[in-house]
C-alpha cells in the first residue's frame, strides 16, 4: 500500500532488478501516510487501521495509490486524496507535492521538514494546537499496596520446587502415557517400556528355540524307529535264511 510508482512498476512487471528503493521512495510513503491519517481511509480488509488507497477505475476496488499512477496516468489521484483539506491548504499541497508520480518532482526530506515547521508556526496552526482536543482525565486516587514480605528462597525449597516439577504427574492422564508427566515420570516410563519390549523379545525367541529344539528331537527320534525297524528286518532275514539252510541240509542228509 505504501509502494511508490517507480517500485510498483518493478512489482507488477515480476522483475527485481527494477526495485530500487531511494529517499524519493521514502518521501512518496511519507506522503501517504499523511493522507491516510488525514482522511481517515479504511478498507475491509484492514479493519479498524487507516490505509492508503484509491478506487480503481475498472471495478472500484480499494487499489494501491501507485498501482492506479501507473496502471491509470490519466486517472484524477490528486483530486482523490486528502479530500478532509479545505483548497488552497498549506499541508495538501505539500503532501500532493510528495505524491508526485515522478520521483524528481518530489520535495527531499529537508524541505519536506522545513515546510512542516513553517506550516506547524504559522498564527493559525498554533491556535488549533493551542486549542483542547480531549477532555482533561478525570481525577483519580492513588492507593497504595502493600508488599508482602517474602524470605529468600532455600535450598530445600529449591529442591522441592524441583521435585515437584521433575515428577509431576497432571491429572486426567493414564500413568502409562507421556503426556502431563515431569521429567522424572518420562524417564521412568521409557525405562518400564523398554524392559517390557525386551522382555517380549525374550519370550518369543524362547518360544521359537522350544519349538525349534521340538523338531530336532522328533526328527532324531524318527531317524532311531527307522535305523531299528532296518535292524529288525535285517535279523529277519537272517534268521529265515538260516532256517531255509537247516531245512536243505536236513534234506539232503535223509
Amino acid at each position: 500500500m505504501y509502494l511508490s510508482p517507480e517500485i510498483i512498476i518493478g512489482v507488477l512487471a515480476q522483475r527485481p532488478d527494477l526495485v530500487r528503493y531511494t529517499a524519493e521512495a521514502d518521501v512518496f510513503a511519507l506522503g501517504l501516510i499523511i493522507a491516510a491519517i488525514l482522511d481517515r481511509t479504511t478498507v475491509p480488509f484492514n479493519p479498524g487501521k487507516v490505509t492508503p488507497f484509491l478506487p480503481n477505475p475498472v471495478n472500484g476496488q480499494p487499489t494501491a495509490v501507485a498501482e492506479v499512477m501507473v496502471t491509470h496516468p490519466g486517472y484524477p489521484a490528486a483530486d482523490m486524496l486528502l479530500m478532509s483539506e479545505p483548497p488552497g491548504s498549506p499541508v495538501k499541497a505539500l503532501v500532493l507535492a510528495m505524491l508526485a508520480a515522478d520521483p524528481h518532482q518530489r520535495p527531499t526530506s529537508e524541505q519536506v521538514l522545513g515546510t512542516l515547521r513553517q506550516i506547524t508556526n504559522s498564527p493559525h496552526t498554533a491556535a488549533i494546537l493551542a486549542s483542547p482536543v480531549m477532555p482533561p482525565p478525570p481525577p483519580y486516587t492513588v492507593v497504595e499496596v502493600p508488599v508482602e514480605s517474602s524470605e529468600p528462597e532455600t535450598w530445600q525449597d529449591r529442591l522441592s520446587s524441583c521435585c515437584a516439577a521433575c515428577w509431576r504427574c497432571d491429572d486426567g492422564e493414564e500413568w502409562y502415557h507421556l503426556a502431563g508427566k515431569g521429567p522424572g515420570w518420562v524417564i521412568v516410563l521409557l525405562i518400564l517400556w523398554l524392559v517390557v519390549i525386551m522382555a517380549v523379545i525374550i519370550a518369543v525367541f524362547c518360544v521359537v528355540a522350544y519349538m525349534c529344539f521340538c523338531c530336532v528331537l522328533a526328527c532324531l527320534s524318527h531317524e532311531e524307529e527307522e535305523r531299528v525297524v532296518v535292524v529288525e528286518r535285517r535279523t529277519n532275514t537272517n534268521l529265515l535264511g538260516a532256517l531255509v539252510a537247516v531245512g536243505t541240509l536236513g534234506a539232503f542228509s535223509d
